[in-house]
């Protein structure tokens, strides 16, 4: 069973909802189904009495990006995590960073 709300595009699904600096604000947390390959996406939320609550930006990160960032976080290692990190040291995952131009 599925205990994952239904978030408002059928192919993705609520993880978390955090509160923002006021009351129209949040962040939610959501993990996005297409084409088969799963990538978790952070959006940045407004409220309006007009339109209820719709996304005024999103981040989408890969499952070895998430990793990554809870890593950075401090955050602790689960399964996954530990998974993931042994593919990335047997080259099996790659994250790719934006390069910066030399002047």
């Amino acid at each position: 069973m599925n205990n994952l709300a239904l978030a408002d595009a059928s192919n993705e699904y609520v993880l978390s909802s955090i509160a923002g600096n006021d009351a129209n604000s949040r962040l939610v947390f959501v993990m996005r189904a297409q084409d088969g390959v799963g990538t978790f996406v952070l959006k940045r939320q407004t409220y309006s009495r007009d339109v209820g609550w719709f996304s005024q930006s999103e981040i989408e990160m890969s499952r070895e990006e998430m990793v990554a960032m809870r890593s950075a976080m401090g955050a602790d290692e689960s399964r996954a995590c530990r998974t993931t990190k042994r593919r990335m040291q047997v080259g099996q995952a790659t994250l790719k960073f934006p390069t910066i131009a030399a002047s």
